[in-house]
């Protein structure tokens, strides 16, 4: 009996102390959030005087890329996912700053009909011989389905401020806003029977791409290790709207 009650009194103290410890440690987290420190309680979050290595991939470009070719019609360019990279440091625990590079390309694709190649080319110098050559020879050009492809490639150099807030431990919550100006390389392939006149053709194509790029958003980063962490972003502006993508900070 007296082993017995030995052992629940020894079980009890041990309970109490733990008790104390868990609530000592959870005071000194939620203390460490309200107010930050560059201590090991808010390793996981943005802190002052840190370097941030970003890469991520951008979906969901919201950008209308209407590509006018040759003036007889207008098609609608696909963007395809963007590559992002960023580099961000901390000024305080609140704020980042950085800069960032994007890429991205736009595809097109148009097979125009037999009266909008008459509309682009003088039949004259497309084709020779009397009126049923030249009408057979513009015909085999459309029945070898003549094609125009353009490829817009987009590439992005711009600045980023970042305004941090812990709400739940390892989870950096933020709010972003870049801003940045875009290069863009155009690449046509005019082929079949368009292609002697494919300087022709492109003096008069376009399309419009966005110099100025802006992109508000809202971010989280879970720290899976105090240097490695994966995050998701979701905003809105001229560009990708959403990111997923991998942390690196030392």
């Amino acid at each position: 009996m007296r082993f017995k009650t030995l052992f629940l009194l020894l079980f009890s103290i041990i309970a109490v102390n733990l008790k104390a410890q868990v609530n000592i440690d959870a005071a000194k987290v939620l203390n460490e959030i309200n107010n930050p420190a560059d201590t090991v309680y808010n390793e996981y979050y943005n802190n002052r005087k840190t370097h941030y290595l970003n890469l991520s991939i951008g979906f969901f470009n919201s950008v209308d890329f209407a590509f006018s070719l040759a003036n007889v019609n207008s098609v609608t360019g696909t963007p395809s996912p963007a590559i992002n990279f960023d580099y961000n440091y901390g000024i305080s625990s609140n704020i980042s700053v950085g800069a960032f590079a994007n890429y991205y390309r736009v595809n097109a694709q148009y097979t125009p009909n037999l009266s909008e190649i008459e509309t682009i080319l003088d039949k004259s110098l497309a084709c020779s011989g009397d009126f049923f050559e030249i009408i057979n020879c513009i015909s085999n050009g459309v029945n070898e389905e003549i094609t125009i492809k353009e490829r817009l490639n987009v590439f992005t150099l711009g600045g980023k401020i970042s305004y941090h807030k812990r709400f739940i431990p390892k989870l950096d919550t933020y709010l972003a806003t870049y801003l940045g100006f875009s290069f863009n390389n155009r690449e046509s392939i005019v082929e079949s029977a368009l292609e002697e006149y494919a300087a022709d053709l492109l003096q008069q194509s376009s399309v419009e791409v966005p110099k100025f790029m802006y992109y508000v958003n809202g971010g989280a980063r879970y720290y899976v290790t105090p240097n490695i962490g994966i995050y998701g972003e979701l905003g809105y502006g001229n560009v990708h709207l959403v990111k997923l993508g991998c942390t690196y900070r030392f």
